[in-house]
């Protein structure tokens, strides 16, 4: 089979050949990291937050679920800091 080339797409075949290698000249972009904000809790708040765990032991998967609060923080630092 014998792909037929009409007069128009002539032009756009040769500007996409002659536009191809000047895409390889540009720079890769330099990508950052997006990060969530942090919120900051006051000392108040974090005791305020111990003393309730530590009065509900009985509470497990409360204590499950701020433990990976607090890995989830430590994340976000890592990324703010990476970042930079």
């Amino acid at each position: 089979m014998v792909a037929v080339i009409k007069r128009g797409h002539i032009v756009v075949y040769v500007g996409c050949l002659l536009v191809a290698p000047l895409s390889g000249c540009a720079g890769a972009p330099a990508l950052r990291p997006v990060c969530p904000a942090l919120v900051t809790y006051s000392a108040a708040d974090q005791k305020a937050l111990r003393a309730e765990l530590d009065a509900h032991q009985d509470t497990p998967q409360a204590h499950r679920w701020i433990a990976d609060y607090v890995g989830l923080r430590d994340q976000v630092r890592v990324c703010v800091k990476a970042a930079g």
